[in-house]
């Protein structure tokens, strides 16, 4: 409210090219996986953030606790500085030493601010807890495979939260085998016939890049 410095109305703006918003249709799916690969200069960090932010206060989950996972710490000092730029109209509190973020509640959290924990796949054991809520892995081809069953292990209990990955393409690795083989939605409408309905992907061509 107005009295803690927080305004009572905050629109939050992504500004997506037509591939995100592709992209994003899939996240508004049935699928609980949704993977993005495309080129460095896509904007997939700029997209995986705000994604992730709309799925407290567009779409309603529940679960007032998020985890955005790099493959090291370096890299996880970026994603924090992209979630820092995008959410920084909302940002409540800075836990500096806990590398979280504290965001105001969303429609369905029952009051609950809303925490944003960035981590490190280093050594995917860490990636337990709590029961987590929405999740992003960023650049998912350069963690172990066990990082992406870590990451559904704590959502089981989060049964309408979803898994986004976003990253840049690695050749055939356990992303290609696990995620792009087995999804059912492809982007664009497209749908793979056999395909697992809870896992959607979307590959940016070339021409998206640099928008």
């Amino acid at each position: 409210n107005k009295n803690r410095g927080v305004p009572q109305r905050v629109e939050l703006t992504f500004d997506y090219h037509d591939g995100q918003l592709e992209a994003a249709k899939l996240v508004a799916g049935p699928a609980r996986v949704i993977d993005v690969t495309a080129g460095r200069k896509w904007g997939k960090s700029h997209w995986g953030v705000g994604e992730m932010l709309k799925q407290w206060y567009l779409y309603g989950d529940s679960t007032p606790l998020g985890w955005i996972v790099s493959p090291n710490y370096p890299m996880s000092l970026n994603m924090e500085r992209k979630l820092s730029q995008i959410a920084q109209p909302i940002i409540l509190k800075h836990l500096k030493a806990e590398h979280a973020y504290i965001l105001p509640p969303g429609p369905r959290t029952n009051g609950v601010p809303i925490r944003v924990e960035i981590k490190s796949a280093e050594d995917p054991q860490t990636l337990r807890g709590p029961t987590v809520g929405p999740r992003l892995l960023d650049e998912p081809a350069q963690c172990a495979e066990e990082t992406l069953d870590q990451l559904r292990l704590v959502g089981m209990d989060s049964p309408g939260s979803k898994l986004l990955l976003s990253g840049t393409p690695a050749g055939f690795n356990w992303v290609y085998n696990r995620i792009y083989m087995k999804a059912k939605w492809l982007g664009r409408g497209e749908i793979r016939q056999g395909g697992d309905p809870s896992i959607a992907v979307y590959v940016g061509p070339s021409e998206e890049n640099c928008k």
